[in-house]
């Protein structure tokens, strides 16, 4: 699968769809078209059947959009995560103990999902795991901090 630039990402099955839209600061026009890549002959080189001039928009750019195929695609969405979360790393515990690792030393008490600089990474509160594994389950693993 082929990916612009995105804000909203059409993404449908691996096996048929690229979506491609203008960057960000052009309209949000969502361009499909249909790629069976997985019945490609592995043996060819990928020129037998794309043009790979210009980068990957170009080959977006050079096939029709399917209309078909976007409206069965599911929407989905970037979401930023504004709550902050202060975490410290104990130098006495080894980083494969994440939970023995990293210590809250202070969270953003409105939020329920956090983004960590330092550690870069994605931390979620009590009640958002709860949601999760109710919306999702099994689709997480999750470690509790210390």
């Amino acid at each position: 699968m082929l990916l612009g630039s995105f804000r909203r990402l059409p993404v449908g099955p691996a096996n048929v769809p690229v979506a491609h839209q203008a960057h960000a600061h052009f309209p949000i026009v969502p361009r499909i078209v249909h790629i069976d890549w997985l019945h490609w002959d592995t043996s060819k080189p990928i020129t037998e059947y794309l043009d790979l001039e210009g980068g990957p928009t170009s080959i977006i750019d050079s096939l029709p959009h399917d209309p078909g195929l976007a409206k069965r695609m599911p929407e989905y969405w970037q979401a930023f995560v504004v709550g902050k979360l202060n975490l410290l790393k104990d130098p006495q515990h080894d980083p494969a103990d994440l939970g023995q690792y990293l210590k809250v030393l202070k969270a953003d008490e409105q939020a329920d999902f956090f983004k960590e600089d330092v550690y870069r990474g994605y931390f979620l509160s009590e009640r958002a795991k709860e949601w999760l594994e109710q919306q999702c389950p099994g689709c997480f693993t999750f470690t509790l901090l210390g």
